[in-house]
């Protein structure tokens, strides 16, 4: 039994040495190492789970047709704009009104010194107004 007890005193009698605590961070935001910003967003983003509802996915594809309708409205669109520019800036500059089933314009050329478009947008009624000078 002696010898145990001089065991177990020799056991916990160990010196024990210590030292301060240093907080060191880990995010720059807060003194830590800036190469470790990337990783901490790119864990961050992957540990992420919420979703935006309202968002939209620019990689995800349209369903066909609409992707259709979205070309034609561009080509109608575009060849308006074109149609607009040359009776407007054309030989016989004149002014006019075109409607599509989204927006209407009006070009007015009774300035000789100023073409105006007036763009209206049907479903909201805003307005844009372009002033071109004229050359």
């Amino acid at each position: 039994m002696n010898r145990l007890s001089y065991l177990l005193l020799l056991a916990f009698s160990v010196n024990a040495f210590a030292s301060e605590l240093i907080y060191t961070p880990v995010s720059p935001s807060f003194g830590g190492f800036s190469s470790n910003g990337t990783i901490l967003l790119n864990q961050a983003n992957a540990q992420n789970d919420f979703k935006d509802p309202d968002a939209i996915d620019p990689f995800e594809r349209a369903a066909g047709i609409d992707n259709f309708k979205e070309t034609l409205n561009r080509l109608i669109l575009s060849q308006l704009a074109s149609k607009i520019v040359t009776d407007t800036f054309g030989s016989g500059a004149a002014s006019g009104t075109y409607t599509t089933s989204e927006y209407q314009i009006d070009v007015n050329t009774d300035d000789p010194l100023l073409t105006v478009i007036t763009i209206t947008e049907l479903a909201t009624g805003s307005t844009s107004v372009i002033e071109i000078p004229v050359i």
